[in-house]
């Protein structure tokens, strides 16, 4: 027995001992391969992509959270900018009487925030995320709350497309759950852009001191969108921005507006953003927010997209209830914002005292005469090209009749 296995270790000896150079490095590839296969089986896959299953609501009787996302960045000595988003979440809970001033103090046992990220700046698209990033987790929280996080991106490019957010809450003794999916419009479609430029000329290039109109859907206004900026000392601007509604209280709202800095050359900065402002106790501002100069900032501009559930009834017991989807555009220079908000921002030129030209819009008329003008300068530089082509064919040809009679003239003279 014990011959055999030594002849069998002899024989095996002398098999590897026959192998040439390329046959023991091809027994090593394939030895390193079947290794690497193994360790990745057995390894977990960390690019398999859980993303909640959750709803993008329109109002939550109990709790909301409201998700607000400014883009900070900080240009360096050497003109090198840095990214990260400061995000913060402001959870309220809603009285169940119908008492809209006073919050009633729910328990959170469990705040779950997560953002589906992207690595590259895109219009929405959830398809299109990456990866998923899980801010910590918090607990042992009482409605009203603010929680503040940050998503760097000085290591690796990281843009929340969407945010996740989980709440367990107690409501007496009864312990509830609810989920939040909330869109994150981190650029602006082409139409979105096309629409902000075109009412910036229509309208707001001409009228600087317009807040945007947040309108129902017979056309009337119920609040309004502003900005405002000044310099600081170190000639930067510090911009902020304010949404109000005029009647809160006879009104379900859910208001998701972005906003962008449009730089010298174009280009589109995700700058404050607010997604699921659905607060009836107080108005959504941010203030004085650093943009800074080195960006080139020329334009704020911003999208708001709004659904809003209004009772029209005479009371309570006689509801009418209509329900609308609305979108608006705005675009301004911030040199010419105002410094500080209107306490009745106006948003049509009657309202600050001017009127509307009376045929058609200025902003037209205006591209219309300098088309006039273009058209006549046309007009006149190829009358004028004409006029000296002219010129130049009757001097060229006096020029030939000259030569020629010269030419005719010393011919009879030799002669």
């Amino acid at each position: 027995m014990e011959n055999k296995k030594e002849n069998s270790k002899k024989s095996l000896n002398d098999v590897i001992k026959k192998l040439n150079k390329t046959g023991l490095i091809l027994i090593i590839i394939v030895y390193i391969l079947f290794l690497s296969l193994i360790l990745a089986l057995l390894k977990p896959n960390n690019k398999y992509l859980s993303v909640p299953a959750y709803e993008h609501q329109f109002w939550n009787e109990e709790v909301s959270p409201q998700i607000t996302i400014v883009g900070n960045r900080t240009v360096n000595d050497n003109n090198s900018v840095s990214l990260r988003y400061n995000i913060t979440s402001s959870t309220i809970a809603r009285n169940q009487d119908g008492n809209i001033s006073n919050d009633p103090h729910y328990k959170l046992t469990s705040i779950q925030l997560s953002a589906g990220v992207v690595n590259k700046l895109s219009t929405y698209n959830e398809d299109n995320i990456n990866s998923m990033y899980y801010f910590t987790e918090l607990s042992s929280y009482t409605t009203p709350v603010t929680n503040s996080f940050t998503l760097d991106n000085s290591s690796k490019a990281q843009h929340p497309m969407t945010f996740y957010a989980r709440l367990e809450y107690t409501v007496g003794k009864e312990r509830r759950v609810a989920s939040f999916k909330e869109p994150i419009k981190l650029l602006p479609t082409e139409n979105e852009k096309s629409d902000m430029r075109s009412v910036y000329d229509s309208k707001y290039k001409i009228y600087p001191a317009l807040a945007a109109p947040i309108k129902d859907n017979q056309d009337k206004k119920i609040g309004t969108v502003q900005f405002a900026a000044n310099l600081n000392s170190d000639k930067n601007y510090e911009a902020g921005v304010r949404i109000k509604l005029d009647d809160k209280d006879n009104l379900k709202f859910h208001i998701d507006m972005q906003s962008w800095i449009v730089t010298e050359d174009g280009e589109y900065l995700p700058f404050i953003g607010v997604y699921n402002y659905a607060n009836r106790r107080s108005n959504y501002s941010q203030s004085n927010r650093i943009i800074d100069r080195r960006l080139n900032p020329a334009y704020i501009c911003c999208v708001v997209s709004y659904c809003v559930e209004e009772n029209k009834g005479a009371t309570q017991h006689d509801e009418i209830i209509t329900t609308y989807d609305q979108k608006v555009c705005y675009m301004q220079a911030i040199s010419s914002l105002s410094s500080s908000f209107d306490t009745v921002p106006p948003t049509e030129p009657e309202e600050i005292g001017e009127t509307k030209p009376d045929v058609g819009d200025y902003g037209d008329e205006r591209f219309k005469l300098t088309q006039t003008i273009q058209l006549v300068i046309g007009i006149g530089s190829g009358v004028l090209a004409v006029g000296i082509i002219t010129v130049a064919c009757i001097i060229t040809v006096k020029m030939v009749q000259k030569n020629k009679h010269e030419e005719e003239s010393s011919e009879k003279t030799e002669e």
